[in-house]
């Protein structure tokens, strides 16, 4: 028990979410802890907390509870791994001291794409850019001692050197901070994943999968940056929720009988789209980290619009696209989830507009 109570949080009560992450700061030595924090943010669809808890058996055992704080175990083998969730009706918030590499995948990362009411707490290129330069004004001191950065042809991103090339980059050095500006100059990078010091104060990472690393120091800048990117969220899961799929619809045609119909949701863009996206369409929603594979596509490069089919290769659910100018409406089937949605608003915000928004149709 006290290996899995990492945090000595048994038999404490706590009024809020913010209540228990002061109690970490001002209580918990983090540098004491056999191992990284890891921060993890989730979606869910469930419409109550109890749906969701009864989806944690699924994947975990649960150790004790107290109020919303939940201690859970992953058995993995003769292993047993540690996982706190704090309940959220929209974005459960998992802490874990599980390797990255080795234990998350088996477990946390399995459990999340694996019920299509759950999702992870994806962030776009485009919004890893915009937290990037925002802590980086908080911040004078600031170091980047490690980032990867991404390119794909066709991306907005100007470049110095060879526009036309799709790229990987990653990087160690005390210096990253200034070597990522001159790579994203040169290279026309975005990145993927980061990792932000601030000597005697926090280290922590990013990666795109919304794991946030606690790597040294404090623990509240992490949070505080994790809270403000769930504020962001929370607008977009309330537009792809506008949408949904439903088996058993009325005809009002045919009455007593039922159809299937899929009511969609939008990503609205401040200029038409362009032709580079379109041809370039396939190949980056085909790239591995995307989780696709495309069914069916047919650009209209004369409206501008295009047509797709994605399959989702964890769940093989269905989504269409519908591109028409500066709208793209997203028609969910079945077996697609939430997981599925956030990546494909993301694709969009990261290869067609990176000002682009989620809306209701």
């Amino acid at each position: 028990m006290s290996e899995l109570d990492f945090l000595e949080a048994k038999d404490l009560s706590f009024s809020s979410e913010s209540d228990f992450f002061q109690y970490i700061t001002n209580d918990v030595d983090l540098d004491d802890v056999d191992g990284n924090v890891n921060l993890i943010g989730s979606v869910s669809d469930y419409l109550t907390k109890e749906e969701f808890v009864q989806a944690l058996d699924n994947g975990f055992e649960t150790i004790w509870s107290t109020d919303d704080l939940y201690l859970l175990a992953a058995h993995t083998g003769s292993s047993s791994i540690p996982y706190y969730v704090y309940l959220d009706e929209d974005f459960p918030v998992f802490l874990t001291t599980a390797n990255i590499t080795d234990e998350m995948p088996g477990t946390i990362e399995n459990f999340l794409k694996s019920d299509p009411n759950l999702g992870r707490f994806w962030l776009s290129m485009e919004q890893m850019e915009l937290l990037r330069a925002e802590i980086s004004r908080e911040y004078d001191d600031l170091i980047i001692p490690f980032f990867t950065g991404h390119r794909s042809e066709y991306t907005e991103i100007p470049a110095e050197k060879r526009d036309e090339i799709d790229r990987t980059v990653s990087y160690w050095g005390e210096d990253g901070r200034q070597a990522y500006k001159e790579m994203r100059t040169k290279y026309g990078i975005l990145p993927t994943n980061l990792v932000f010091e601030r000597p005697n104060h926090f280290k922590f990472g990013i990666k795109q999968e919304g794991v946030f690393k606690h790597q040294g120091g404090s623990i509240t800048e992490t949070w505080e940056l994790y809270r403000s990117e769930r504020t962001r969220k929370s607008r977009v899961k309330n537009a792809i929720n506008s949408g949904g799929y439903d088996t058993d619809a009325r005809s009002e045609q045919f009455e007593g009988r039922t159809i299937s119909g899929s009511r969609p949701w939008a990503v609205e863009m401040d200029e038409a789209m362009s032709t580079d996206p379109l041809e370039s369409f396939v190949p980056h929603i085909s790239e591995e980290e995307m989780e696709f594979s495309v069914a069916g596509y047919k650009a209209k490069p004369n409206t501008p619009g295009f047509d797709a089919q994605l399959v989702d290769t964890n769940s093989y659910g269905s989504t269409k696209l519908r591109g028409r100018r500066k709208t793209i409406r997203v028609y969910p089937h079945q077996g697609s989830g939430i997981d599925q949605h956030f990546r494909i608003y993301n694709f969009v915000q990261d290869h067609f507009d990176p000002a682009c928004r989620a809306v209701e149709v």
